[in-house]
């Protein structure tokens, strides 16, 4: 009867997932959710896993040779290419800086004596030097080379140099009176006569003790708004007309200095033509550019709020120009959060709540002068109501720019065929807004963006984010399509960063639990701290869920489902499929953590089990279950001597290793070989307006290929479905 007639509905393969839509509304090769899925090549796979590389982690103890153990606290990381196009990772951690490259030890580097690295800080490259900036409250340094680590940007002045005059520039002040300094167990406690408005971390600059113990640049600790500590000091009472200070004014000598003359009593002149401190920068056209909050004619940072740019000279990482000092969107409520080089003459500038266009940036060798920067660049407003969450949630794609903005997601600047730039108002994440809806918006100044491997990838904090970036959003550029989302316990995304690794540019990221990570490189799930383990390193086994879409026949009757089928390539799997109905959970199991057999053969029947040993040399003979290979330790078992003599420790017990079950290789030896099964399964008479088939994979990995529901007519009319 035609009524009857049987119809099937289904994907021959996929490229993305829709969340937001109807699940019956979805196109073809849609799905509804996806979870640590990648989409390539029409099908739908448990992403690759998260790797800590040794070289890139703490191997302290060093004489094990054989743990990896996480930092503590990671405050900033870069790359640094040398003269020589050496590349070298950079890592600002528990108040030190090291050096790393790919097969060798982390190098610890130099800094200023009294210099710690306890807040966050940001990397850039300019020439051969790299800038250490390190937010509005210390002084950038700067890196020459790596042998001679890094160093103030400007010397300190010091009562024992002699200075050239109308030249020479440095460091010295403001200073703040201090009421009393008092030493116990080897910390000296400060105490200043008005708020000091200092932070931890800082390097304070005290002088003037008589106990000259206490005098010295120190890393300090602050416990109230007038009191701080450090390390040091002998007595129990420092005496004398004390000052303490973070040295953040800059002098130049006047044509009358002669020698011992300080800064801010006779023969120097406060200048504010040093590039200031700052968080946020850029190098662009030979030139560093920083946002700061730094009045030049006031010189403090406390008077304005960080609205202004700041370019240096060209070829100059040091000096910047009155004609070379913008405030961006005067007037406004909102602050600079980031700014982003577009091409060689573009910076787009990103605000809390708005985004502008600097563009016209000119090669020239004078900036004193009108022909400074000032008579060249423009300043354009490209989007006046909204702006990005916070520092790196901007990335360059080619020639555009996306950014996340809120509540209204992942944004987009394009550029248009004149070279133009505009704002784009769809978000590129509309897809996905019911994922966006649930990011943490107390936490939104964390997420972090970056672009790799053609696509966007986009760290927020989901639900609850107090721990950080507890999720991963990836949009694919060949499939135009959202992936869905990466969690796990080893993502905890704190900053993206790329390097070179075996070869290829590579996508790493620094994470909360003080570990430095390769994204997508495991072929069998995550890395995770495991102290259990030798090398305190274990695998967690990724989750892996598809839902999709809703499985349906072109007219507005009810279907009864009769049939689920569904081709999966699978690799030491445990999965669980359901079919869900469009009615409150409805739901129905269609299998619960099916598992195949690394030894048993589909056929024939009566095929021996294949010996894992692989001593027959058949690891790839066909219709076998799963192909891979367990190489791991079965036992402990006891060493002897070659006089057969139990070998024992220095404390009598019996020397015991671990004994590993050997594998022959072969010519045709592949562990990571998928097999490629059709599951079939009769569905329990269900009736609805469409049907998803709900599939979760909880060990090794699962490719979805196709998915077929076959359906009957049901009811028809104005009945209404119960």
């Amino acid at each position: 009867m035609p009524d009857k007639e049987t119809l099937a509905d289904g994907d021959t393969g996929f490229i993305g997932v829709n969340p937001r839509m109807d699940p019956a509304s979805l196109k073809q090769g849609m799905a509804s959710d996806a979870k640590n899925v990648i989409f390539r090549n029409g099908v739908a796979e448990t992403r690759p896993g998260v790797q800590k590389p040794a070289w890139l982690n703490n191997i302290k103890p060093e004489s094990t040779f054989k743990e990896i153990n996480p930092w503590g606290t990671i405050y900033g990381a870069g790359t640094f290419k040398d003269p020589n196009a050496n590349e070298f990772v950079l890592l600002a951690v528990d108040g030190d800086v090291y050096f790393c490259r790919e097969n060798n030890d982390p190098r610890i580097m130099s800094l200023p004596t009294g210099v710690k690295v306890l807040e966050d800080v940001t990397f850039t490259q300019a020439f051969s030097k790299v800038l250490m900036f390190r937010g509005v409250g210390l002084a950038p340094l700067v890196m020459n080379t790596l042998d001679a680590g890094f160093v103030d940007l400007v010397d300190h002045w010091s009562s024992a140099t002699t200075y050239t005059a109308s030249t020479s520039e440095v460091a010295h002040g403001p200073w703040k009176a201090i009421t009393s300094i008092t030493h116990s167990g080897g910390t000296a406690t400060v105490t200043t006569t008005a708020e000091h408005g200092y932070k931890t971390g800082m390097d304070i600059t005290v002088r003037n003790a008589v106990e000259t113990e206490f005098n010295g640049r120190f890393n300090i600790t602050v416990t109230s708004a007038s009191v701080f500590t450090y390390a040091g000091g002998t007595g129990t009472t420092a005496t004398g007309t004390i000052t303490c200070s973070n040295q953040q004014d800059y002098w130049k000598a006047d044509a009358g200095y002669s020698a011992s003359n300080e800064p801010g009593v006779t023969n120097w002149t406060q200048t504010g033509l040093i590039l200031p401190n700052a968080d946020i920068a850029e190098f662009i056209q030979n030139r560093v550019v920083v946002g700061t909050s730094y009045n030049s004619t006031t010189f403090n940072y406390t008077s304005q709020k960080k609205d202004f740019l700041f370019a240096t000279d060209i070829l100059d990482h040091k000096h910047v120009f009155f004609t070379s000092q913008f405030r961006i969107n005067q007037g406004s409520d909102d602050v600079l959060v980031d700014i982003l080089k577009m091409n060689e003459n573009q910076l787009a500038i990103f605000k809390t709540k708005s985004v502008h266009l600097l563009t016209n940036f000119v090669v020239t060798d004078v900036s004193t002068g009108t022909s400074g920067l000032e008579s060249s660049l423009v300043l354009q407003t490209l989007i006046p109501e909204y702006g990005a969450s916070g520092p790196r949630a901007t990335v360059l794609v080619g020639q555009d720019v996306y950014f996340y903005a809120g509540r209204r997601g992942v944004l987009s600047l394009r550029q248009t065929e004149q070279g133009k730039v505009q704002g784009v108002d769809l978000p590129l994440s509309e897809p996905i807004q019911p994922l966006i809806d649930r990011i943490d918006p107390r936490h939104e100044g964390k997420i972090r963006m970056a672009y790799m491997d053609n696509r966007l990838w986009v760290a927020v904090p989901l639900d609850d984010g107090s721990d950080g970036n507890n999720c991963i959003l990836q949009f694919d550029f060949l499939n135009r399509q959202w992936s869905g989302r990466y969690d796990g316990t080893a993502i905890r995304v704190k900053e993206f960063f790329k390097a070179y690794f075996s070869g290829s540019e590579r996508l790493f990221f620094t994470s909360e639990d003080g570990f430095v990570n390769l994204l997508g490189e495991s072929d069998h799930g995550d890395e995770v701290r495991d102290t259990d383990r030798e090398n305190n390193i274990g695998v967690e086994e990724i989750t892996t869920s598809i839902t999709t879409r809703g499985y349906h026949h072109n007219d507005l009757n009810l279907r009864f489902f009769k049939t689920a089928r569904f081709s999966v390539g699978t690799w030491n799997p445990q999965f669980s499929a359901s079919l869900v109905m469009d009615g409150a959970n409805e739901r129905q199991s269609l299998v619960t953590d099916r598992t195949k057999s690394r030894t048993n053969y589909y056929r024939p029947f009566d095929q021996a089990p294949w010996v894992t040993s692989n001593v027959n040399g058949d690891h790839d003979t066909p219709y076998r279950e799963d192909y891979t290979s367990d190489i791991s330790p079965s036992e402990d078992i006891s060493l002897v001597t070659e006089g057969d003599d139990t070998m024992l420790t220095e404390g009598g017990d019996t020397l015991l290793t671990n004994q590993v079950s050997g594998v022959f290789p072969g010519t045709d030896f592949n562990p990571f070989r998928f097999q490629e099964t059709q599951e079939t399964f009769k569905v329990a008479t269900r009736e609805g307006r469409y049907g998803q088939l709900e599939l979760t994979n909880n060990q090794g990995r699962i490719q979805l290929k196709q998915v077929i529901l076959t359906t009957e007519a049901g009811q028809q009319g104005t009945l209404v479905k119960s």
